[in-house]
């Protein structure tokens, strides 16, 4: 005997004496099917350059409102790491424990995802300057995600440091 299913979800029972060509040629029919969308289509196209639309339903007036926001934003977060990142690299004496290198790092990295994701959407707002080379928003996908995987971890390396200081103090 021979199970099957039929499309119409039906449990069918063949008698293998009676439908063995039948049942070889379905399924001839079927690895056919799954051959024919291993295809290869010979037409591509090639990306230049993507666009950033930001706030799509945003209107025109606004563009300078926001685009000093997000200007604001970018001084202030790169401005303040920058001042925590000199403030412990001068205290030679008092600020050597693990947890002010974990911090120093963070500052880092949060700059660094700073200098990477808000200056094209600063461009894309003051000068309406959206677009973005195929290579270059490669190269900024990898280094977003690659800063925010960063802060994550350093986030994990932090919380661990406080667990074991609370847990087993010295």
């Amino acid at each position: 005997m021979l199970y099957g299913l039929w499309p119409s979800s039906e449990l069918l029972v063949y008698n293998t004496q009676q439908t063995s060509h039948a049942a070889l040629s379905w399924l001839c029919c079927l690895l056919n099917s799954a051959f024919s969308m291993f295809q290869v289509n010979e037409n591509y196209m090639r990306v230049l350059e993507f666009v950033i639309v930001g706030f799509p339903s945003l209107q025109l007036e606004y563009f300078d409102f926001v685009a000093w926001f997000f200007f604001f934003l970018y001084v202030t977060t790169v401005v303040g790491n920058l001042l925590l990142v000199v403030v412990f690299a001068l205290e030679h004496f008092g600020l050597q424990k693990p947890m002010y290198i974990i911090m120093v790092s963070l500052a880092l990295s949060d700059i660094g995802f700073t200098m990477v994701a808000l200056p094209k959407v600063i461009a894309r707002y003051w000068s309406n300057d959206g677009s973005l080379g195929f290579h270059t928003c490669l190269f900024q996908e990898h280094m977003i995600h690659c800063f925010g995987s960063l802060n994550s971890l350093i986030l994990l390396t932090m919380s661990l440091d406080r667990y074991l200081a609370i847990c087993f103090p010295l």
